[in-house]
């Protein structure tokens, strides 16, 4: 047979409701053929997650085309021999198949034969699975979305018209195998991946959700029938979780402990499971996936999703973006099925955790079952979630709360308040409560009146009748009856209006049982104390709120009630997934919940190291035993760049005849300084005038302080993720410009195109962890400190702040101090260097873009005016400061004379130890780009280098790498390093080295006097290595910062780490060594703040902090990471206590302590 007839017979199989006898004839054909080809009835669109080629795709259409279900490498293709049962009409039970052999090759067998792809044309008229009627609803199998094999699937009804949506498979036991073995492969790579790439597929994905809401609150109106408004919450409570799982790093970092014993370290880290997998309720089709596998697979782990059977689409949506987003292939997979399918996850082998949401019996059936397998399991269960209203309580808003509250989403929720209990009777309550009942609107969720739509199914509503018909029958009156309406033009959909029960007890069917539609259950009781009572007899405990205006009520209600999640004038008490959703007795299963610490530790494993590098003793005493030194053959040089950039990068020639002038930021409104005085930007390779920086007058500083001080009252009280969305926003926008602000870094500062991008993304880096800002910033809470007092902590902003700019890093330095400051809910005032301000100009209109309102950050230049007038400013609560140490100290000095906080980062002299052990290609490739890259104008650029042992077999390869490097303009192509930032920064630098010369220092490579052809004026100076230096000389106690390497030589370890120790600087130092005894020396005994073994740049990620010492930094709190949001936040302790005042025992003026 012909691959073109193979093609016509499976064209003339497709749909469900194929003829059984022309479906048997081609199964039988194609068995009888032998044909090594992978049959699929039920094609389907792919969406491939880039515009790489995907394996085994052959004729198929990539970005979003029509595409044959044929598999690739991640994927297990099955061949089926089937035998049907027939029944008496003819037709086949297509869902009853009584005999089923199928087997699993392993995967690279199971690519797609070519012929089966080529010669068959499977490609060119099946229709897609989207395109079906009803469409059927894929597996997601190794980054496939593939149709199930299987002949049985469940319809998936709109509960508002009973019109099939679409139909679920039930995923056959070779495709959840698949699906298995397709997240076990993903696992060892997934894991491997840095955290901060992980993080990144979630800002990406987070931004697809945003831009695909629509879509996805239609599917869920659609398939569930809530309304749409609640459908899009429905999606953005899901969408909080992906936000929560951007900032997972600084969740997921370990601790340490040094010296636990004499010369013993131990430290934790936490890492993934391996593969897990979710068990989803129909409730909350958007959010509840999303509870789950953002934070599983950001903490590493692959994951296998089952939505629920009711409502699938949302899920497959939310993949369908995850995958977009960048997740790789077989990092999510997605089944489904009902018990068949749930009894595979828990007793799969290589499934390490599972998470449900579900009814009660299904959850308890699952953490049993699935923790006989040693599984962890987290089960959200059942709820009845009680509101006891006081006497006290304010009317209006009460009933608002409980109308909102009980019939929201027709009550299909896990925490509707289903249940109240009034204190002192119903009778003032009542005729108000059916008052605002009867006036919501029972609709369709699509139409724009719905109040409430449809619950899910006939079946729920034959059960929601039964209950409300058993607490009739049982005593309830019915004040409110909802189980007769009709909604015109939905005659058949599953509607329930708003009903009401009261003088309901605790020994009612009702009451007993989860009602989970819209049913509010009125009971009454005398006093707190009882109305407690009755929430705790309950055997549900999901959460329970108070109505009352009385603290003292409000404490007592907060102190005794059993529940996790407890409200005070709050109808539903679950909280922002910083926190976790902390359901407990039935209402949970399982040691950690969903969300927040708890969530990220559930997924997460502790493994804790103790580490010992002791010296090693010999029979001559402690002494260390040095390595004979090792040589590379390899004899590779430092890697140039193959960058290519287009030459319209940047055009001298095209400048304004008139140049700009950088304009002040006040207010929100960029505005020309009324100064007279400015500052000439110099292009450092050309020498031209790129624009001028006014001297910001005094009267403009004050606007720009005024400014800030004015929007911080409303910002501060901006909530927390309404301040991290604009971080989100604003890391958008920065990729988004990413080429401008590196073209304008290169014009203005000098340093090459590859560096300058660099510098935005070292400093992008910082936003994306400032969206993490509402972990960290959550305060503490602590329980009963002493009888009836609790005792917790908040960190609040401190003001206006304000940050002063070096001009080596024009991008990162701004953007490690204004982020993290104004999402801490500060105002800000910054000032760029003078000699580079563009980028920072640049960051401010992304920021605005953002949605940073006016006033929250401020821009000002100048020079020394304007840096005393931050300094003595009394609104400018915090000052952020990078330079040199003659400003920073003057800085620090000043400004803590007014009281306020100083973190002052200064100048640097970071070395390096080169043990005889190193390894020789790696050390000078690692010296060479951290000693000359970016001119050696960072404060972490490695400026000396110390050979133990000495220099005389490293000294030709690093003069011959130096050598190597290509200095020209950072436009360049060929460019390795760029000009120094001014002419008297390159005198300075001359200076230096002949003083070194004329001190006794050798001159091994000479780059005072090089010349760039085209740019002849540039402050150019090319690699220069200078040895024999020693600790006095001028060149080595001062920073240079300039491409410039001075090399010293010492006899032992011990030396070599006195060297660093005495110099007055503590930025940095490295040492290069493969003993693990000699590393663990050097970081424990040498006194600098950012170590690295092997590393020649040791500047750690933004959730760790930026941790200079010594001479190098001035102030207690350091950069980024935790420490920089204590420096930008100040802690509020509050004690509080709602004891009944005690009468008749007068006032007690006594100090309150802990004791009884």
């Amino acid at each position: 047979m012909t691959g073109k007839s193979r093609g016509s017979l499976l064209r003339a199989s497709k749909g469900i409701a194929v003829n059984a006898q022309a479906t048997l004839l081609c199964l039988m054909l194609l068995q009888f053929l032998n044909q090594p080809l992978l049959l699929f009835l039920y094609p389907y669109e792919v969406k491939w997650p880039s515009q790489k080629t995907q394996s085994g795709v052959g004729l198929a259409r990539r970005r979003g085309r029509r595409c044959q279900d044929v598999i690739g490498s991640d994927m297990v293709a099955v061949s089926h021999v089937c035998k049907f049962r027939w029944l008496s009409d003819g037709r086949t039970n297509m869902g009853k198949i009584t005999n089923f052999k199928s087997t699993v090759r392993n995967f690279k067998a199971l690519r797609p034969q070519k012929s089966a792809v080529r010669n068959n044309y499977l490609t060119v008229t099946e229709p897609s699975w989207r395109q079906r009627n009803p469409p059927r609803v894929p597996n997601l199998i190794g980054g496939r979305f593939v149709d199930s094999q299987s002949f049985t699937s469940i319809d998936v009804l709109n509960p508002a018209t009973q019109l099939v949506v679409s139909q679920v498979p039930l995923t056959t036991n070779e495709e959840f195998k698949a699906a298995v073995f397709a997240a076990k492969r993903a696992f060892p790579v997934w894991r491997k991946t840095p955290i901060a790439t992980r993080q990144r597929i979630m800002f990406k994905f987070q931004e697809l959700i945003r831009r695909d809401i629509d879509k996805l609150a239609r599917n869920i109106t659609s398939e569930h029938g809530k309304t749409l408004k609640d459908a899009y919450s429905d999606v953005l409570r899901g969408l909080e979780e992906v936000e929560h799982a951007c900032g997972l790093a600084t969740l997921q970092m370990g601790e340490f402990v040094s010296n636990v014993s004499n010369g013993i370290d131990s430290y934790s880290m936490r890492e993934p499971l391996g593969v897990c997998a979710g068990i989803c309720h129909f409730d909350f089709p958007a959010m509840i996936p999303l509870w789950m596998f953002p934070v599983s697979v950001t903490c590493g782990n692959t994951f296998i999703l089952k939505p629920s059977e009711k409502d699938p689409g949302a899920a497959v949506m939310l993949s369908e973006l995850a995958v977009e987003a960048g997740l790789p292939n077989g990092v999510l997979n997605i089944v489904h099925g009902t018990n068949d399918i749930v009894n595979s996850i828990c007793d799969d082998d290589d499934i390490k955790a599972i998470s449900i949401v579900s009814p009660n019996t299904a959850g308890a059936y699952v953490y049993t079952r699935a923790s006989a397998k040693g599984k962890r399991i987290q089960s959200n269960v059942g709820a009845k979630n009680h509101a006891v209203v006081m006497p006290d309580a304010s009317v209006d808003a009460t009933l608002n709360a409980l109308v909102a509250a009980g019939f929201g989403a027709a009550g299909q929720k896990c925490m509707a308040l289903n249940t109240v209990v009034f204190v002192g009777g119903l009778n003032p309550w009542e005729d108000k409560l059916v008052e605002r009942a009867k006036a919501i609107k029972v609709n369709a969720g699509t139409e724009p009146d719905a109040d409430i739509g449809p619950v899910i199914s006939k079946q729920a509503k034959e059960q929601l009748c039964r209950l409300i018909q058993t607490g009739v029958d049982t005593g309830a009156k019915l004040i409110l009856d909802g189980r007769n309406i009709v909604v015109p033009g939905y005659e058949h959909g599953c509607f329930i209006g708003p009903t009401i029960l009261s003088n309901v007890t605790t020994n009612m069917e009702c009451y007993k049982e989860e009602v989970f539609g819209p049913v509010l259950l009125c009971m009454q009781a005398a006093s707190i104390e009882e109305a407690i009572d009755i929430v705790n007899r309950h055997k549900y405990s999901n959460g329970a709120s108070i109505f009352t205006t009385s603290g003292v009520a409000a404490r007592k209600f907060q102190t005794e009630i059993e529940v996790g999640q407890v409200g005070i004038n709050v109808p539903i008490s679950a909280p922002l997934p910083f926190s976790s959703f902390t359901s407990c007795r039935p209402s949970f299963a399982g040691d950690l919940n969903f969300d927040g610490k708890a969530g990220v530790q559930f997924y997460t494993h502790i493994k804790t190291v103790t580490q010992q590098w002791k010296d090693l003793l010999d029979s001559s005493g402690a002494s260390v035993a040095m390595p004979s030194p090792r040589t590379s053959a390899s004899g590779r040089e430092v890697s140039r760049s193959n960058r290519r950039f287009m030459e319209e990068y940047y055009f001298p020639g095209n400048l304004a005849q008139e140049l700009s002038r950088v304009q002040n930021l006040i207010g929100g409104a960029f505005v020309d300084s009324q100064s007279p005085d400015s500052i000439d930007v110099i292009n450092p390779a050309t020498q031209e005038v790129v624009s001028q920086v006014p001297l910001t007058t005094n009267e403009e500083f004050k606007a720009a302080v005024s400014a800030a001080k004015q929007a911080f009252s409303s910002w501060r009280s901006t909530p927390v993720t309404a301040r991290q969305r604009i971080m989100f926003k604003l890391q958008e926008l920065i990729r988004r410009d990413i080429d401008k602000l590196a073209l304008n870094i290169t014009t203005e500062q000098g340093k090459t195109l590859k560096d300058a991008h660099g510098d935005v993304f070292r400093g992008l880096e910082v936003v994306e962890h400032a969206c993490g800002m509402a972990t960290l910033q959550m305060g503490e809470y602590v329980s009963n400190v002493s009888n009836g007092v609790d005792t917790y902590s908040l960190r609040e902003p401190l003001g206006v702040c304000a940050g002063i700019c070096p001009f080596n890093f024009p991008a990162m330095i701004p953007l490690w101090m204004f982020p993290v400051a104004v999402t801490c809910g500060n105002t800000f005032v910054l000032k760029p260097s003078e000699k580079d301000p563009g980028a920072s100009i640049m960051l401010a209109e992304l920021a605005m873009e953002a949605g940073l309102p006016n006033g929250v950050l401020n821009i000002v230049h100048g020079t020394n005016d304007i840096v005393n007038a931050i300094c003595d400013d009394e609104d400018i609560r915090a000052v952020s400061f990078v330079g040199s140490n003659t400003a920073g100290m003057h800085i620090y000095g000043r400004a803590s004379a007014k009281g306020k906080r100083v973190q002052s980062n200064m100048g640097a002299k970071n070395h390096a130890i080169v043990m005889p052990d190193a390894h020789v290609d790696a050390t000078l490739n690692a010296i060479a780009a951290a000693g000359f890259g970016a001119a050696g104008q960072r404060c972490m650029a490695l400026s000396t280098v110390v050979f133990v042992g000495g220099l005389k077999s490293w000294e030709n390869k690093l003069l011959e790498r130096a050598k190597a490097l290509k200095v020209n303009a950072g436009t360049e192509p060929d460019a390795d390093l760029g000009p120094v930032i001014s002419k008297q920064a390159k005198e300075r630098i001359y200076r230096l080295v002949q003083s070194g010369v004329e001190s006794g220092a050798r001159l091994l490579l000479d780059g005072r006097n090089i010349e760039v052809p085209g740019y002849e004026h540039g402050n150019f100076i090319g690699p220069t290595i200078l040895s024999d230096v020693r600790a006095n000389m001028e060149c080595y106690e001062e920073e240079i910062f300039g491409p410039v390497l001075l090399c010293m030589e010492a006899d032992s370890l011990e030396e070599a780490i006195n060297i660093v120790n005495k110099n007055k600087y503590g930025n940095g130092a490295s040492i290069f060594t493969t003993s693990g005894v000699a590393a663990r020396k050097f970081q424990t005994e040498i006194e600098a703040g950012q170590v690295g073994i092997n590393v020649p740049i040791p500047v750690p990620l933004p959730f760790f902090s930026f941790t200079g010492s010594k001479a190098s930094f001035a102030g207690d709190l350091n950069f980024y990471g935790k420490a920089g949001v204590n420096f930008c936040t100040q802690i509020k302790t509050v004690t509080q206590q709602w004891k009944d005042l005690p009468g008749g025992t007068g006032v007690n003026l006594a100090m309150p302590t802990s004791q009884k």
